[in-house]
């Protein structure tokens, strides 16, 4: 069981340092790294708990989500949610 748990924790570090290496902007790492905590967000709640600008957290997400990061449920646009499938998939 430990080492499945290690397998996991190991997976979930490299699939951040992958975000991380693409990521250059200091807004975009930390939004990145957020989605972590929060792996079912939207712009409002980054930006709420990162203190940045609505328009920062916006532009983040969708800059991780068309490099491949994130998934942007293209349904609503007004509170449009990005979900870290990786993310969840590792951990299911």
């Amino acid at each position: 069981m430990t080492d499945k748990l290690l397998y996991k924790l190991k997976a979930a570090e490299e699939l951040a340092e992958k975000g991380l290496i693409q990521g250059t902007a200091e807004a975009k790492r930390e939004i990145w790294l957020y989605t972590f905590s929060d792996p079912y967000t939207i712009a409002e709640r980054v930006a709420e708990n990162l203190s940045i600008p609505t328009v920062t957290a916006r532009k983040g997400l969708k800059s991780l989500s068309e490099a491949g990061l994130l998934y942007a449920d293209k349904t609503e646009n007004a509170s449009r949610k990005y979900r870290n499938y990786d993310l969840i998939r590792i951990f299911d």
